[in-house]
């Protein structure tokens, strides 16, 4: 028979071996916990770029560029030329047109309501990709107006609270506190396109219409009046001194022309196509007079679409400025044949 205190002993035993269970895999559970948030933090830092352009789509199109091979042309604008803007297309017409350009490679890097700040931020980090040779920027209505967007996670602001306070401080410090944003299931789940990068040509995601438009008969067959009305009009830069105006939208493009120039990159402005019913808020003399004063200054060409009895036929229902497949397919050969090629080759416009 055990005496009394053999139990207490066994009992204290007992206790003492559960919390010591108990403690260790508490310390476990920590070691785990660190080394997981520890891990985090060094990824996120080795991979930043990827995680802050996580947070819009307009930067994860820019980070696909920035992460692809060797790319010849890229395309910069708003929706218009996210849809309007066919790769392959410009890609397979330069290689029909010339052998020695059957390896050109297009990059339709446009995100939809892409004002003028947001341009000028993309613009000028995508010039810093070794081996572009051709800039293409849409200037449209979107673009005249003075739309503020900014990028950044962390503010200057001074803090408004404590809470705030402590944010801010961390923030400086931890990189899983300055892209939480990014960290987000929604964002996260952007992460794949970016490692599919090499193999897009920015037309996959975020295009309106997408998985209708894959369905859709390719074969486009227009009549000779369809493709007349397909003109446009080329504002070339006079001969002599650039103008000079302190206007922001033309000191945007001037920097943006500065930046190409020093990368030895050329570059080309365009206006996408609309509708004749559209003509005079996106055509009308005043926008004509804004470009062609803005061809002087940047000293760059820029390619007006005449906007003269465009059908329907080439735009989505409903819709005034964004081509279909059949309109960007169409409008890529039309840029490309005439403005494109040129450029890439020296020719004359």
């Amino acid at each position: 028979m055990k005496s009394p205190g053999n139990s207490v002993t066994g009992t204290s035993r007992l206790r003492q071996s559960l919390y010591s269970a108990i403690q260790n895999k508490a310390i476990l559970y920590f070691i785990v916990i660190i080394s997981f948030f520890i891990g985090l933090e060094l990824t996120v830092r080795y991979h930043e770029d990827s995680v802050f352009a996580l947070q819009e789509k307009a930067l994860i199109k820019l980070q696909m560029f920035l992460l692809r091979g060797q790319t010849d042309i890229v395309f910069l604008g708003s929706s218009r030329t996210q849809d309007g803007i066919e790769p392959d297309v410009i890609s397979k017409a330069l290689a029909d047109s010339d052998p020695a350009l059957k390896n050109i490679r297009v990059f339709n890097a446009s995100s939809a309501s892409a004002s003028l700040d947001k341009l000028h931020f993309l613009a000028i980090r995508a010039l810093d990709k070794p081996g572009l040779s051709i800039m293409a920027i849409e200037v449209s209505q979107p673009q005249l107006r003075d739309i503020i967007w900014t990028s950044s996670f962390y503010s200057e602001e001074p803090a408004k609270d404590t809470e705030d306070f402590l944010q801010k401080a961390l923030s400086k410090y931890s990189y899983i506190i300055r892209y939480r944003k990014s960290l987000r299931l929604g964002n996260i789940l952007r992460s794949p396109v970016l490692m599919m990068a090499d193999y897009s040509d920015g037309t996959e995601i975020f295009r309106r219409g997408n998985a209708k438009q894959w369905m859709a008969d390719s074969h486009i067959d227009l009549t000779d009046e369809d493709k007349r009305h397909w003109r446009s009009d080329l504002f070339t830069p006079p001969v002599g001194k650039p103008g000079a105006r302190s206007d922001k939208y033309i000191n945007t493009y001037l920097s943006i022309a500065d930046k190409a120039r020093e990368k030895g990159v050329k570059l080309l402005l365009y206006t996408p196509p609309v509708t004749a019913s559209a003509m005079a808020k996106e055509c009308g003399q005043k926008h004509r007079a804004i470009y062609k004063e803005l061809a002087s200054t940047i000293q760059a060409p820029i390619i007006i679409h005449s906007c003269e009895t465009l059908r329907k036929v080439f735009f989505y229902k409903n819709d005034h400025s964004h081509l279909n497949k059949i309109g960007r397919t169409v409008w890529s050969k039309t840029l490309t044949n005439t403005f494109i090629k040129p450029l890439l080759t020296g020719q004359e416009m």
